[in-house]
Parts: C-alpha cells; sequence; structure tokens
C-alpha cells in the first residue's frame, strides 16, 4: 500500500475494495496530446455508494470507462494506478481484464437502447454474462436470467426474458440492463446516469432498486450523475469533478451542508426547491440560479484554476493550479480553502 493517498481511505488499516490514484486519460488529436482526467484518484469501500458528480463533458464517464479499461480510441490511460482488491488493473492484459469486466466489476451504461444488442432478446444477453463468468449451463443460466429479471422488478420475467430491446418500455430496459450488470455477481457495480430520459416515478423506483441491491447483497456502487438530489438521496461520498480534475469530495452530508469549493455551491444553488416550484405555480417566478459559462473545451485549459472564469469569487492567485486542500476528509481543489486552516492533501495538485 502506498504512503501517500488523496485522503484516508480505509478503515482500521482495511484495503479498500478499490483504489484510483493519479488516473490520467489523454487523447490524440492533429494538435498533440489532449488531458482529458488529469490526476483522478479515488477509493470506495465494501458496500460502499459513492457519487461523482458534474456537468456534461467534466469527465465522470470516462473515468467510470477507464477502470473498465474501455477508453474509446483514440484515448489511451497514460498514467496512474487502478487497485481492485490490491491488484492494479492497468496491468492486466485484454484476457484476464475481460474476466474482471462482469465478474468483479460491472457497469450500468447510459443509455441502455444502444447498450443493448438489438438482435438478441434480452434473456440471451443475461444467459451469456451467467455462462462466462459463473459457468452454468445453459438451462440453469436461463433460469438465473429469469429469477434476476424478476429480482430487479420487470413484472411478467418468464415472458420478458425472450423479448427484444424494442419490446420493452425504457424503464424495463434500464432494469434489464441493471439484471445484466449483476449476473456476473460483481463486487462493484458503476451506475453511469441510470435514470436518464426516465420519469421521476420510475426515476424513484430505479434508486429504491439500486438501494436494495447494496443492502441485501453488500454491492458497492459507483453512482455518476449531475443530479445532486440523486446524490443526496443514495451516496455516502461525493466526488464532484470539473474539466477532468477531482475538485472536492468528502463526506455527502459535509459536503452538501458545507460545500468548499465554488462550483459545488453553484450545483447546489441550481437545484430547484419547493418554494421556487410554487412561486412558479403562482405566476410568481423569480429568476432560476444558473451557473454563468460552460464547461470550457480540455484542449484550451489555462495553467491555473479551469473554474476561474465562470467563477464570482475569482482572484489573481486563481491564475494558478491550486492543490487539494484536506480539512479532515473532506477535500477540495481551491484557494480559499486556504484560509479555512485546510492542509494540502498528500498528493498535491492531485484531481
Amino acid at each position: 500500500m502506498p504512503s501517500t493517498r488523496n485522503c484516508a481511505s480505509d478503515k482500521g488499516g482495511r484495503m479498500p475494495l478499490l483504489e484510483v490514484e493519479g488516473l490520467c486519460v489523454d487523447f490524440r488529436t492533429a494538435r498533440g496530446p489532449v488531458r482529458v482526467l488529469d490526476e483522478v484518484g479515488f477509493h470506495l469501500e465494501a458496500g460502499e455508494v459513492l457519487g461523482i458528480v458534474g456537468e456534461s463533458g467534466c469527465g465522470k464517464s470516462m473515468t467510470s470507462l477507464s477502470l473498465l479499461q474501455l477508453v474509446p480510441a483514440p484515448g489511451r490511460i497514460s498514467g496512474g494506478a487502478i487497485r481492485y482488491g490490491g491488484q492494479d488493473l492497468l496491468a492486466l492484459g485484454p484476457a484476464r481484464m475481460r474476466d474482471v469486466r462482469g465478474r468483479d466489476i460491472a457497469m450500468i451504461f447510459q443509455e441502455p437502447m444502444t447498450a443493448l444488442n438489438p438482435v438478441f432478446t434480452v434473456g440471451q444477453q443475461i444467459v451469456e454474462t451467467i455462462v462466462r463468468h459463473r459457468g452454468m449451463g445453459p438451462r440453469a443460466a436461463r433460469a438465473e436470467a429469469v429469477a434476476l429479471l424478476d429480482a430487479v422488478r420487470i413484472p411478467e420475467p418468464a415472458r420478458r426474458v425472450d423479448q427484444y430491446a424494442h419490446e420493452l418500455s425504457g424503464g424495463m430496459r434500464q432494469r434489464a440492463m441493471i439484471a445484466m450488470a449483476l449476473a456476473g455477481q460483481p463486487k462493484v457495480l458503476i451506475a453511469d446516469e441510470p435514470t436518464t430520459a426516465l420519469d421521476v416515478t420510475v426515476q424513484a423506483q430505479i434508486f429504491d432498486l439500486l438501494r436494495d441491491l447494496r443492502r441485501q447483497l453488500g454491492t458497492a456502487i459507483i453512482l455518476i450523475t449531475h443530479n445532486m438530489g440523486a446524490i443526496a438521496e443514495l451516496a455516502d461520498r461525493v466526488m464532484v469533478m470539473y474539466a477532468g480534475r477531482k475538485i472536492e469530495e468528502g463526506p455527502v452530508d459535509t459536503v452538501l451542508a458545507h460545500p468548499s469549493h465554488p462550483y459545488t455551491r453553484g450545483l447546489l444553488d441550481c437545484v430547484l426547491h419547493v418554494d421556487a416550484a410554487r412561486a412558479v405555480h403562482d405566476n410568481a417566478p423569480a429568476p432560476l440560479p444558473e451557473i454563468p459559462g460552460v464547461v470550457p473545451a480540455l484542449d484550451q485549459l489555462g495553467a491555473g484554476c479551469a473554474f476561474a472564469p465562470r467563477c464570482t469569487r475569482a482572484a489573481s492567485r486563481c491564475g494558478s493550479l491550486p492543490p487539494l486542500f484536506d480539512n479532515g476528509g473532506h477535500l477540495a481543489a481551491c484557494w480559499l480553502r486556504e484560509s479555512a486552516n485546510a492542509a494540502p492533501a498528500a498528493m498535491i495538485g492531485e484531481g
């Protein structure tokens, strides 16, 4: 176990289930390599839910794809370590990595209609995973597929198992994706925007399902979302990303109650509250809060804080990149934290 880490990640000296240190991902372009993930680090304990939050383009999904070595070309993992149970996954070859995917770490992809193969039934795709990772025969694997569809609350699972993706509703497709991800009995489940394009009722059902999976199976979950409400409802800890870097991390109650980075505060201010919704209904709407500007193009980042051009509290010192300041396990990469008696984390500039 390395002596330097971005936060204290083990409990009583116990090794984390998953640990990421100094993860860097570069994409080749005509003008040279562009860094899309810059020294990202975090850990995940068994049975824990880690929320990763940020706007589109902040690096959330690229982080999850990196864990499974699924970074699309022309991208490549250019540095860092990804350890599962103490083993560095980046040292594994393609064949051994295929054993990890689905068996140890599985992923619920963002768009089930494109992630599910349209020419195979839902059941065939689940059975393939069961046979591959659990060694069951076809008959037993099919029975297990029906049981999984039932476990994720798909009605009439014995009939749905023989249907194709286009025959299922959006909520059923998302549940089928969850069943497929669970087919190999993984210890880590990555949920990448699992409620995208679903109505609020179905979203609540998916969140209930993830909560039940964690409680009943002890599954550790990485929840990737832009929805701070989902983070508050499900996560134990939260990591905020911006422009390919980690800019804040800590226990979810602490971060939501006392956000230390202006970007995190901006995300929380943009959450529509009941009073604001009532004002809109009463035809007396107040202006909805927003974060001005957009996430910068990653090939146009300067030397300083990437959020400074959008930050109302930016100062001259923001022209240099702040380290992650650590205040009792609550990390934030903002110069404002320097005055809050927070010490720089061991990995200066990480995230």
